[in-house]
């Protein structure tokens, strides 16, 4: 038995390839032509990727307004990719666009306002889905009352007095881009 479709409608040929129509025949010979069927599925407008994986994140602590740097492979390249901290979403830089090197994708994330507490971090590119890394950044409320001195040299070396309350271990302090515990 051997099938075909001929303009939509499914045409079922008898044995041998013959089909009979009003007694007389139609087809001496059945000829298959190879087809090739293109299918564009979407879902929402979506995308699919391969899933971010191996993603670390640096600092693991901070305050607002801390840049949490996120390594990892995999991640989103469309335009706009977002760092979804708790339930809070921020846009993310291209951290490979700013010099940051060593892994496949770099994105940068600036830790918006929240309380002290721990909160999940989590990619997307479109708002709706997220990565699902189990990350987390401890949000730290500490103050800051003074420093010591107030100006230091640009070739650096000078030791500064942080004074304030809330300090954990494992805080760092910030000159231009370079951390130190």
């Amino acid at each position: 038995m051997w099938a075909s479709l001929e303009a939509g409608r499914k045409r079922t040929l008898g044995a041998g390839g013959r089909n009979t129509r009003g007694g007389r025949k139609c087809c001496d010979k059945v000829a298959l032509w190879p087809t090739v069927l293109f299918v564009l599925l979407t879902v929402h407008s979506g995308c699919f990727a391969a899933a971010p994986s191996e993603m670390e994140l640096y600092p693991p602590m901070g305050a607002t307004d801390t840049v949490i740097t996120l390594n990892g492979a995999h991640f989103p390249t469309s335009s706009t990719v977002y760092c979804r901290i708790g339930k809070r979403l921020v846009l993310a830089e291209d951290g490979n666009a700013t010099g940051h090197t060593g892994f496949q994708s770099v994105l940068l994330c600036k830790a918006p306002q929240q309380l002290a507490g721990f909160y999940s971090v989590e990619i997307t590119h479109n708002g709706r889905d997220f990565t699902n890394s189990g990350l987390l950044f401890h949000y730290v409320d500490f103050s800051i009352g003074n420093v010591y001195p107030k100006h230091v040299v640009r070739k650096g070396g000078t030791t500064v007095a942080v004074q304030g309350g809330g300090f954990q271990e494992g805080c760092y302090c910030n000159s231009g881009s370079d951390a130190v515990e």
